[in-house]
């Protein structure tokens, strides 16, 4: 219960952005997939964080493949577990 209310708490300080996935966020993340060989899921990820990057100021992952994508896309990643 509390992963949840963490959710909501993030969401309503603007600390976690949500974004409904839509037909043209899977294509336009195939880029990711067929550049970088991400997990679709990944894609989509870092697809919606560089959609958002005017609005976000970090990028947090736990995946180290991903973080060095986004790296290289030009994000400013945190590693909560490093």
């Amino acid at each position: 219960m509390r992963f949840f209310t963490d959710l909501v708490y993030l969401k309503k300080t603007g600390s976690m952005v949500f974004k409904d996935v839509e037909n043209n966020d899977i294509l336009l993340s195939m880029t990711y997939i067929l550049n970088h060989h991400l997990p679709i899921n990944d894609a989509l990820h870092l697809y919606s964080a560089l959609d958002f990057r005017p609005t976000i100021q970090e990028f947090i992952c736990s995946d180290t493949l991903l973080n060095q994508v986004a790296e290289k896309e030009g994000l400013t990643v945190i590693d909560p577990e490093s």
